[in-house]
């Protein structure tokens, strides 16, 4: 992929990562990555907990919004792999 003439593989590169490095980073984690380096990405925040949410989400409807979606993520080993082996055996 190219962003603005650069690949977003030199970018990585340049950032730390090696061909070899695990990506096991939360989405929030790969935009603010991505933005760095100039990539258009949704706006979002992460938050811990439930107040955090709230007031992240009070912050959206007082500058004129009238929706907001909460995410929510985790790192599951294997969840990928679990779910195309049961794919698979037609579960």
């Amino acid at each position: 992929m190219r962003r603005g003439g650069r690949d977003i593989g030199s970018m990585l590169l340049e950032a730390g990562f090696t061909r070899s490095t695990n990506m096991n980073i939360h989405e929030y984690q790969a935009k603010q990555l991505l933005a760095q380096y100039g990539v258009a990405v949704p706006q979002g925040q992460p938050c811990k907990t439930v107040d955090e949410a709230r007031g992240i989400a009070e912050k959206i409807f007082a500058s004129g919004h009238t929706l907001a979606v909460v995410k929510s993520q985790i790192h599951a080993a294997g969840g990928a792999r679990a779910s195309s082996r049961a794919a698979s055996r037609g579960a």
